[in-house]
């Protein structure tokens, strides 16, 4: 139907993002886009009259670390990121400060996904280069953030 044909043109487009430097995006099944600006996480949006260019809409005031360089939606709209390497940020989708985990020093963290109850962490051992995928129920409730 026309829906799977608009999911298929939004899976293959190419943006052409405004309003500064932008890394990772992200996007909801619901149409929200974000990404990382070069300080902050930003809700982008589709320029009026335009398909393919985006432009910033929400800026959230909490800085976000230079190393940030993944980023995972969660049903419930919150964000989270993996900081290269060593450290989980989430931010809740009512704003507010992001809550911060520091990940375990012994592994390099490399990728993260979730699903309704689980965040799942991609990592390397430091110590025999062995790759471990971890399950955590931490966000089990993003709603709580």
């Amino acid at each position: 139907g026309s829906s799977s044909a608009s999911q298929a043109r939004a899976a293959s487009a190419h943006w052409l993002l405004r309003g500064g430097q932008q890394r990772p995006l992200v996007a909801s099944p619901g149409g929200a886009i974000w990404a990382l600006g070069e300080a902050s996480l930003v809700q982008m949006q589709l320029r009026l009259g335009f398909q393919d260019e985006l432009v910033p809409q929400l800026v959230l005031p909490h800085e976000v670390p230079r190393g940030a360089a993944t980023l995972h939606l969660l049903g419930s709209g919150s964000v989270v990121g993996l900081e290269s390497g060593r450290r989980l940020q989430a931010w809740g989708r009512e704003g507010g400060p992001p809550k911060s985990w520091r990940l375990p020093a012994t592994h390099q963290w490399s990728g993260l996904c979730a699903d309704n109850r689980s965040l799942y962490l991609l990592s390397t051992a430091t110590t025999d280069g062995s790759v471990v995928l971890w399950r955590t129920d931490l966000l089990s409730d993003p709603d709580a953030m």
